[in-house]
């Protein structure tokens, strides 16, 4: 379920807490990548919106769920409409652009994204940026990390 606000939209903040992180719980691609797919169609040109539903569509290990050139016209449109430079659109766009084979400007986008963070003093930020930079120069896209779903003690599961 999505959380929704007071006007019945989707609450945008408890989504973005609650989807998008740098793990990716094995077979919740889908569930995230359309509670961003809600949040979009309820305000279709906002940022955030249109950066989130970039990222899932370019850095699931799903491929059934990637589509790197909606991702990229998302991206591009999300750094349109930011109005000003944004470290974690720009490194959405990066991601795109690697997605699609476009290493070049993803290395040229990251490069600008690092350079943002740096100057925020972002350290966390700045690290995984030059981690995907390095990656990019490699020639090689940037993928969630995937980690198993918890299972309860004693369910008779195991991973």
């Amino acid at each position: 379920l999505v959380a929704r606000g007071r006007d019945g939209h989707p609450d945008i903040a408890a989504v973005l807490a609650h989807a998008r992180g740098d793990d990716q719980v094995v077979g919740q691609d889908e569930a995230a990548l359309g509670q961003f797919q809600l949040m979009l169609r309820a305000q279709p040109e906002s940022p955030p919106a249109l950066n989130n539903v970039a990222w899932k569509l370019e850095t699931p290990h799903s491929a059934d769920i990637r589509d790197p050139q909606q991702a990229v016209d998302l991206a591009e449109r999300a750094t349109r409409l930011a109005g000003r430079p944004d470290a974690s659109i720009l490194d959405t766009l990066a991601a795109a652009y690697a997605a699609a084979n476009r290493y070049e400007q993803a290395v040229a986008v990251v490069s600008q994204a690092l350079e943002l963070a740096q100057t925020a003093g972002a350290e966390s930020q700045v690290k995984s940026l030059q981690q995907r930079l390095h990656l990019y120069q490699q020639t090689t896209p940037y993928r969630q990390p995937l980690r198993r779903r918890k299972t309860p003690e004693g369910s008779g599961h195991s991973d």
